[in-house]
């Protein structure tokens, strides 16, 4: 019985230290009913699916932080181009007429340049800018994914105080813990239950060492040790009745065995001397 106790309370340490790990709560017998019902096979699958989707998030939102979007500006050179073009025309009426149209051809040339630049930069930031969108719509859809998961997982754990955060399932123990804890909790119920068991049957033992006290004393003992004493008495008794019952009844048969009877004797050996005379003279 000693033994099955401190078996018991090991267990029942066991049971709070694993719980605290866990879940960071306190452990409660209504969570091992829990457990024991619960369908493995489908929250293995359900917290796979989880972690798998919860490092893609984690993904999608180290992408999203590292995403710049192009901000078109203009070049430089469309206004080296917006420069030269006044000057160009400023040079075409003058004697350096040749210079002011090179000059003039290089300011349209860069202003051309320096906007189809700034078109292209602004494509590419209506791209970036779908690109952006379309993984913020990723994002959304991955979240509302793992809400999903966590209000499945919520039911198949229903009962159990739960993290808020859902940082146990992404843990790589957190299932092999879920398994010990519900194993410790199959030992810790058994060593319960044999001990209720024997409690029962000294119990049951108890009640009936007092139903016999009450027939053998007439009224119930005020304790066991009292009763034990009554009981030693009691049979101390019958063992001295039984012994002078014994001996009267050994007196008694004594008393009624056939004695012989000496006129009886007597006569016989008279009817023995008749038939044998030579005997009796050898006797005188």
């Amino acid at each position: 019985m000693f033994d099955l106790l401190a078996e018991e309370k090991a267990y029942r340490e066991q049971l709070y230290s694993l719980s605290m790990s866990l879940w960071q709560t306190p452990w409660e017998d209504r969570y091992g009913d829990i457990l024991v019902n619960l369908s493995w096979e489908l929250l293995t699958q359900k917290c796979g699916e989880y972690k798998a989707l919860r490092d893609r998030y984690a993904e999608q939102v180290a992408e999203q932080s590292r995403f710049v979007v192009c901000q078109p500006r203009l070049h430089p050179s469309f206004w080296l181009g917006a420069l030269l073009v006044p000057a160009g025309l400023g040079l075409v009426f003058s004697p350096l007429k040749l210079l002011g149209l090179l000059t003039l051809s290089f300011g349209f040339a860069a202003v051309v340049s320096g906007y189809c630049r700034l078109h292209k930069e602004k494509q590419i930031e209506s791209r970036q800018k779908m690109q952006h969108e379309a993984l913020h719509r990723e994002i959304l859809a991955t979240e509302k994914q793992l809400h999903l998961l966590e209000e499945e997982i919520s039911q198949l754990l229903s009962g159990l105080l739960l993290p808020p955060d859902w940082s146990w399932i992404i843990r790589p123990d957190s299932l092999d813990n879920l398994r010990s804890l519900k194993e410790v909790f199959c030992h810790w119920r058994d060593c319960h239950s044999e001990i209720r068991r024997i409690e029962n049957q000294l119990s049951e033992w108890e009640r009936q060492v007092e139903e016999v006290a009450v027939g053998a004393i007439g009224s119930p003992p005020g304790s066991h040790e009292c009763t034990i004493k009554v009981l030693r008495e009691k049979l101390s008794e019958a063992r001295q009745r039984q012994e002078e019952a014994r001996r009267a009844e050994e007196t008694l048969r004594q008393e009624i065995e056939p004695r012989p009877v000496l006129g009886v004797c007597s006569g016989a050996w008279q009817v023995s001397a008749r038939s044998n005379p030579g005997r009796r003279r050898d006797r005188t």
